[in-house]
């Protein structure tokens, strides 16, 4: 097993002690969904949500446990883990499963965040979960107990973009992998994260090595299952589990997405960089290697994206008829809606967009991505760029319409440009279009911008796909549109309480190059989307779309990076099952 343990240690205590909330102590109380993995932060109703014998888990919610010594996040518990930190009022864990009751071994404790090991011998099941405080006890809280379900450590500390990995360099030389310092293809990466399976050491002490998981595990990435030479305890830290695999030839790019299948349940979804020179990777819908090299070093950058979007989207059937056609309710068949929209972004970008998921959020091309988000929330990105100053007004014109638009910046969301009137409908299409800001802004020169699109995707198979069988590939094909054009394939499904209300959501977002005619998502990708509520039978609650992508680059304005980008969408109400 490959050794780096202070780079480890630091790795771990970086993804787990962020984002905490000093609050007054009060009677402890756990958040709604508020017992997550650790590593992936995976929220409740999502299929990868559960907890793991043997792994580390956090429990949110207020008056959980003592405030931190000054300057410190946490009150970190020493070796051996005890069952009650700070010792001997403090804070405690346990879990109640069928007529087991199992305490957790604390990691550390604060006012609204607190983290654990789940024992090893807690049994499967759905259990109970409480915290006690300062002589007070929680009401308890739902808790899924399984055998396997990882979670990938990420950079960003919330479950999503680049993954914590390590690029092994030599037995005294590692990197963390980032787009500045990516991995080459053949190279051996060292992946952190939690939930792999139980262990039958003393898991109270820092960990023993050997492969932990069920028999079906996979290491995917691009696509491509990886060689894995470990995967298993980490041996500095108890809980904390490290993956030694190598990167598959063929792998390339900023964002290449890797995932991990153990005991049947897909991780979250997180990515490397990989780049056959070693270099800086280039992203194609985002800043090139000397744009993020410039970021690394700490320089701010400014990019601005002007966006124009004409979406298809048939109605919502509330039914599937026979042999699969469409039908509302009432046994009409499918109608369909078309939007036109335009929206001009200007933001400013400093380093933390290296740990982020992108400038469009998008994989690198010929692989997939999966997002996730509370409630019905559409997924977002934590990391947050600093608006710009554009001007006061920025005129757009041209296509099948050469309406001319004025976009103003939002009142309350600087840095975002629409129109103050509707778009003729037609506007976004064929054509050319210019973009103009005058005199600029405080933060933005004045440019001049055009491109010119060509023809757009056309989505083939969309009558045929009412039903998406989680458990098989789904094929996707369509009519190429312009040379060099990119296709999004997009799915999301939600996940609602028992009492139909919102619970979470999960979005997946594939990419692939226009000329290939077709894409096929992976069975990993469709399984981490919940399935169609049963509240809801023949009810399409699910949507997926095929979009084709043209980014023209622009300059001027003092920008380092201008696009101008055309979104051709062709979207369905389909049912997940």
């Amino acid at each position: 097993m490959l050794k780096q343990t202070s780079i480890r240690k630091s790795l771990l205590t970086a993804v787990l002690s962020a984002g905490f909330v000093a609050v007054a102590a009060a009677q402890p109380a756990i958040g709604t969904g508020g017992v997550l993995n650790a590593a992936s932060n995976a929220l409740s109703g999502l299929p990868n949500s559960a907890i793991a014998q043997g792994s580390i888990f956090l429990v949110y919610g207020t008056g959980l446990g003592p405030p931190p010594p000054t300057g410190a996040p946490v009150t970190y518990a020493p070796f051996p883990l005890p069952k009650v930190v700070p010792a001997p009022s403090g804070t405690s864990i346990r879990e109640t499963v069928g007529n087991t009751a199992v305490d957790a071994l604390m990691i550390y404790t604060s006012p609204a965040q607190i983290a654990a090991i789940l024992p090893s011998q807690t049994p499967v099941g759905a259990g109970q979960i409480t915290v006690s405080y300062a002589g007070a006890t929680s009401a308890p809280a739902p808790i899924q107990v399984v055998a396997n379900s990882f979670g990938i450590f990420t950079l960003n500390e919330g479950g999503s973009g680049p993954a914590a990995v390590q690029n092994y360099i030599s037995p005294v030389s590692f990197s963390v992998n980032t787009l500045t310092t990516p991995a080459k293809p053949g190279q051996t990466l060292i992946l952190y994260g939690t939930g792999l399976g139980a262990v039958t050491f003393d898991e109270s002490r820092p960990a023993q090595a050997g492969n932990v998981g069920a028999g079906d595990f996979e290491l995917d990435v691009a696509g491509i299952p990886a060689l894995v030479s470990y995967h298993g305890r980490s041996s500095c830290c108890s809980g904390l589990d490290q993956i030694n695999f190598q990167v598959p030839n063929g792998a390339d790019g900023c964002y290449v997405p890797v995932w991990v299948r153990v005991g049947g349940i897909i991780s979250n979804f997180t990515t490397i960089s990989v780049s056959p020179s070693g270099q800086a990777c280039t992203d194609p819908t985002g800043f090139g290697s000397s744009d993020l090299q410039k970021l690394a070093q700490g320089v701010k950058l400014k990019a601005g994206i002007i966006t124009l979007s004409h979406t298809t989207t048939l109605k919502a059937p509330t039914t599937t008829g026979f042999g699969g056609a469409r039908m509302t309710a009432t046994g009409s068949s499918d109608a369909a809606t078309e939007a036109d929209s335009a929206v001009a972004l200007f933001f400013g970008y400093d380093s933390g967009i290296i740990t982020s998921q992108g400038l469009n959020r998008t994989p690198s091309p010929g692989s997939c991505m999966v997002f996730t988000a509370k409630g019905n929330s559409a997924p977002a990105d934590p990391y947050h760029a600093t608006p710009l100053d554009a001007g006061v007004t920025m005129s757009l014109k041209g296509g099948p319409t050469n309406q001319p638009l004025q976009l103003a910046p939002l009142l309350q969301s600087p840095g975002i440009y629409i129109p103050g009137v509707a778009l003729v409908p037609g506007f976004v299409g064929n054509g050319r279009y210019t973009a103009v800001n005058g005199f600029g802004g405080h933060d933005v020169q004045g440019f001049a911008a055009d491109a010119t699109f060509g023809n757009p995707v056309l989505w083939s198979n969309q009558s045929g796909l009412t039903t998406v069988i989680r458990s098989q590939p789904l094929q996707i094909t369509w009519i190429p549109g312009s040379p060099g054009d990119l296709v999004e394939i997009t799915g999301t499904a939600p996940a609602f309480t028992a009492n139909l209300q919102p619970l979470s959501v999960a979005a997946f977002t594939c990419l692939a190059h226009s000329e290939d005619g077709q894409f096929t998502v992976p069975t990993a990708v469709l399984q981490s989307l919940p399935p169609n509520s049963p509240q809801f039978p023949g009810i399409a609650t699910g949507k997926l779309g095929v979009a084709g992508l043209t980014f023209v680059k622009f300059g001027g304005g003092n920008l380092d990076l201008g696009l101008f980008i055309r979104i051709m969408t062709n979207a369905s109400p389909v049912i997940y099952q």
